[in-house]
């Protein structure tokens, strides 16, 4: 029971760290999306450089979202390694 929890648990910090690194390298293209769809709502009255700053604050913010849930699934993949370890 608790080998089969921590395997499990394993596999699910496996793809908490896979999703993460989806979202940073995708953030680009989710930031042009992003982008593209503002420029929809307000009907192409948007100067240019409050568009470029929105597609730069929107690409950080999912980068640092990424880097964030990577990390926590990489630090949860340490951490069940580890006791999968000692358990041997």
């Amino acid at each position: 029971m608790k080998k089969e929890f921590m395997k499990n648990s394993l596999y699910v910090m496996i793809i908490i760290c896979v999703i993460g690194f989806i979202i940073i390298f995708s953030s680009g293209a989710i930031g042009k999306s992003m982008q593209y769809n503002y420029l929809q709502k307000y009907e192409n009255a948007v100067p240019s450089n409050q568009l470029e700053r929105y597609l730069n604050d929107i690409t950080s913010n999912f980068r640092t979202a990424g880097q964030v849930i990577s990390t926590l699934g990489g630090f949860g993949i340490l951490l069940c390694g580890y006791a999968h370890y000692k358990e041997l």
